[in-house]
């Protein structure tokens, strides 16, 4: 069954004549990016689950450092050497 219609207000108060024209609305880009964002953390909360999480990071300048973060619990550390890194995920597994 076909809607019946002689004209629509779009999202953007235009009105369009449905009889002799069609409309889209286009995604912008930020609205991929949140949704992206979104299952990007949805995926690391259903998968991930309570495995320590480490990266590696550079800033501006070119420094590299290391940030863990702990989901068991809660913490969140920062090393500016992958050997303390190393030291500390060895003392967490031996408590």
């Amino acid at each position: 069954m076909k809607a019946n219609c002689d004209y629509l207000i779009s999202p953007t108060n235009e009105t369009i004549d449905c009889k002799s024209q069609t409309k889209f609305i286009v995604a912008q880009p930020r609205d991929y990016a949140k949704i992206t964002r979104f299952l990007q953390q949805l995926f690391t909360w259903l998968f991930q689950g309570n495995e320590l999480q480490v990266k590696q990071r550079r800033d501006r300048q070119g420094n590299t450092w290391w940030q863990a973060f702990d989901p068991t619990t809660n913490q969140s550390v920062s090393f500016g050497s992958e050997a303390e890194m190393r030291s500390w995920i060895e003392q967490r597994y031996y408590r």
